[in-house]
């Protein structure tokens, strides 16, 4: 349950900054979803990769549910990261149409 309210709400904040910018609101919202688990799914696996490298006593069998708990933390920053990349490249392309439209047809010098 907990697992699906955080889905909700990385989706949502990434669905209202697209509404916000006029951008692609259902793409940026699964955008936020995917990096949110391909960023636990990278950490996982760099956390499989020390264990076996370093030869670390750890079964990550048993200690499964250990190892996807403490990837959550991981994966909410790469989302939060993205939201703040995403935000600034936005605020700094954004138009605002209302301000524009005294200046359709006009030459500027």
């Amino acid at each position: 349950m907990f697992g699906i309210l955080l889905l909700y709400w990385i989706g949502k904040y990434f669905y209202d900054l697209a509404k916000e910018y006029n951008k692609h609101k259902w793409g940026h919202a699964i955008l936020a979803i995917a990096t949110y688990y391909g960023v636990m799914l990278l950490v996982v696996v760099i956390f499989t990769l020390i264990i076996l490298i370093f030869g670390i006593d750890f079964d990550i069998e048993r200690n499964e549910t250990t190892v996807s708990y403490s990837a959550i933390p991981f994966g909410l920053l790469g989302a939060y990261g993205l939201y703040k990349f995403l935000e600034q490249k936005w605020k700094r392309e954004y138009v605002n149409p209302a301000a524009e439209i005294d200046s359709i047809g006009t030459i500027e010098e």
